[in-house]
């Protein structure tokens, strides 16, 4: 289970140079996480900031390369959601 901040804060400035938003680092991390499980792990993502989102339900990973994915209809979609998500 990976949750993710997206409080006002995640909008602090990281990374080299202080170029990188920290959720936008946040964000990374999940999708290097994910990129780095066997296909029997399972992996889930909630999002926070004054109440908790279910963003991806614990899934396979095999699941999720293959598009069997709930709520969604392709990995794409997945990640072009969770690239979506900003600090509020």
């Amino acid at each position: 289970v990976y949750v993710l901040d997206k409080s006002g804060s995640m909008s602090s400035k990281l990374g080299k140079e202080n170029s990188q938003s920290c959720i936008v680092l946040a964000k990374q991390a999940f999708i290097e996480l994910y990129e780095s499980l066997n296909d029997d792990d399972a992996i889930s993502l909630i999002s926070i900031d004054d109440e908790a989102y279910e963003v991806l339900s614990l899934t396979n990973v095999k699941d999720i390369k293959s598009g069997k994915i709930k709520n969604y209809n392709s990995l794409e979609e997945l990640i072009q959601t969770i690239n979506d998500i900003t600090a509020c």
